[in-house]
């Protein structure tokens, strides 16, 4: 080899080097341009569908709920249509919640690391740390679920394991979150940090997408010192106005959106807490502005959430205003054949619905008049426990 094709080597090592491609350390295989370009290829499916890319189980079965899936590929497709930056998932417990969430915050954080470049992409200092907050209703709740939940779905993921593997050997952590390090580092200067963003700042990094696990249940305090301005300190929506305004300045959603570029998300999930708390007032908000809205929102029962074989094959009416099921008599049970509906005086030749005071009748319309029509009934029958 002359002298030029040795410097043109070096040269061609060295921009390799600077570009992120060589075998990070614990790595089984060197990350390479030809491995960038393959994965930039990859779709939303492909990486919710195959093993090697997402290793989740389930009681010892591979894969995502069938439900869980379209939401995260209907999140995908949307943000192809318009700028989101926050996707909220509110529910009832056992939904998968914090599964999505992760599941994002997987997608995210593997985009990220395969760019050739990812600070030149995004106009960052050669070098700057770029990180996704977990934050939770305290420091050692963050520690869980960013080395308790996340962290194993990055170890069962094969494509982490053999080009961008954490600094951290899950075999080795224990139960304890005081012993857990303050924070989950990858290669290439990206960091899951379970903290707040204004902590995340102080120590250098760039905030790209965050989670707020059980926004709902954060703090609020009436008549705070922490908040001036309101009589009311509410610690949710403080964090997500932190965070999103963190990730805003260093991954401007608007110019990036304009440019064709991707940027962060912030994910708000949490447990169904009435009417005021922080997650349906963020989803009214949602609903007012429509397609102009920046959120993703979710709302959904167990039953639409998990396989329908979790359930029993039972199903009944529910009426969601009175907060009960809607009971019905059949003919079998008993003969109402000579009875009349108690509403609208028709034969009860097929059973009856039994309504406000035990009142018999004839279908649902006249069910509802039992409560002067005050009902909003789930016509549509779900399966139940």
């Amino acid at each position: 080899m002359n002298l030029k094709d040795l410097i043109q080597k070096e040269l061609v090592s060295f921009t390799d080097e600077q570009d992120g491609f060589r075998k990070f350390p614990r790595a089984k295989f060197a990350f390479s341009r030809e491995r960038a370009e393959e994965f930039s290829r990859v779709s939303i499916e492909t990486i919710l569908d195959d093993k090697y890319f997402l290793g989740l189980k389930w009681n010892g079965n591979q894969g995502l709920y069938p439900a869980l899936k379209d939401v995260l590929i209907e999140l995908y497709e949307e943000r192809k249509k318009r700028i989101i930056t926050t996707f909220i998932f509110t529910g009832g417990i056992g939904l998968g919640k914090s599964v999505v969430s992760n599941i994002i915050t997987y997608i995210e954080l593997f985009q990220l690391i395969i760019m050739p470049d990812h600070c030149s992409y995004y106009g960052l200092t050669s070098g700057t740390n770029v990180c996704f907050i977990m934050l939770s209703r305290d420091e050692n709740k963050a520690k869980r679920v960013t080395f308790r939940k996340f962290l194993p779905i990055i170890y069962n993921s094969k494509v982490f394991q053999d080009y961008f593997p954490p600094q951290i050997d899950m075999e080795k952590m224990s139960d304890n979150p005081r012993t857990f390090p303050s924070d989950l580092r990858f290669p290439k200067g990206l960091v899951v940090f379970p903290g707040t963003g204004h902590a995340a700042s102080i120590l250098g990094f760039d905030v790209f997408g965050a989670t707020v696990d059980e926004a709902n249940d954060l703090q609020v305090v009436e008549h705070s010192k922490k908040n001036v301005i309101k009589s009311e300190y509410d610690a949710a929506g403080e964090a997500y106005n932190e965070i999103l305004g963190r990730m805003d300045s260093r991954f401007p959603y608007e110019s990036l959106h304009r440019q064709g570029k991707k940027h962060g998300i912030c994910c708000l999930i949490g447990q169904t807490r009435g009417p005021d708390s922080f997650l349906e007032r963020k989803i009214r908000e949602a609903e007012m502005l429509g397609d102009a809205s920046h959120i993703f929102y979710v709302r959904k029962a167990r039953w639409e959430s998990q396989p329908r074989e979790r359930f029993s094959k039972e199903e009944f009416i529910f009426d969601i205003t009175q907060g009960r099921i809607v009971e019905f008599i059949s003919k079998e049970e008993r003969d109402l054949s000579e009875n009349k509906c108690e509403i609208c005086n028709t034969l009860l030749k097929h059973g009856a619905y039994i309504g406000n005071n035990g009142k018999l009748v004839c279908c649902l319309d006249c069910y509802e008049e039992t409560f002067f029509g005050k009902s909003e009934i789930v016509k549509e029958k779900s399966s139940g426990l």
